[in-house]
């Protein structure tokens, strides 16, 4: 294995909101909020020891004294467990980030992440994984983790739109009308 892939500790805070910042700046969905890098290690800090939070990063490996040692921190994978809002007996996760520098995309890291998150979803024997690709929306990555999603089992099972607040307020407004109409049949 070219990588060491292990649950992060207060140790790796440091690389991790590198890395964390580096996401950010690669999102288009939430650019709008800048990045707090305190919030972020406060989150961090709080969810590591949490059973219900998946937390693990993908360490490149480099030559030390005849064997290989961890180096940086080049990726991570996070999820948690919650229950559906309509039955709290089910248990879901939900990923919530997936992120690999730019220099090792295309590596094995990411699979490497994907098998621990995976099996880490069948030990804590949910009901349902839920996954979505948010970064690089413009340059195709959520098609490439769509096909491997696909692959792995997974069924396309949302589109996702979002609206940020614009600088100058909401300014969206939805009629009655527009309610009762969306209410109707299609071709109506």
């Amino acid at each position: 294995m070219d990588y060491e892939i292990r649950d992060l500790v207060e140790d790796d805070i440091f690389e991790f909101l590198i890395l964390t910042e580096e996401m950010h700046a690669s999102n288009f969905e939430h650019q709008h909020v800048p990045f707090h890098p305190k919030s972020m290690g406060y989150t961090l800090l709080n969810r590591i020891q949490d059973p219900d939070f998946f937390v693990k990063g993908a360490f490149s490996l480099k030559p030390k004294d005849g064997k290989y040692v961890a180096g940086d921190l080049i990726g991570f994978w996070c999820g948690e467990i919650a229950s559906f809002p309509w039955n709290f007996h089910k248990k879901r996760i939900s990923e919530q980030g997936v992120f690999v520098t730019k220099s090792h995309r295309g590596s094995r890291a990411v699979m490497y992440l994907w098998k621990e998150f995976i099996k880490w979803c069948k030990e804590k024997d949910v009901d349902h994984v839920e996954m979505s690709a948010t970064t690089g929306f413009y340059q195709g990555y959520p098609d490439k983790f769509g096909k491997l999603a696909l692959k792995h089992g997974f069924e396309r099972s949302a589109v996702k739109y979002s609206l940020s607040k614009p600088k100058e307020g909401w300014g969206v407004e939805v009629t009655q009308a527009e309610i009762q109409a969306s209410l109707l049949p299609e071709n109506k």
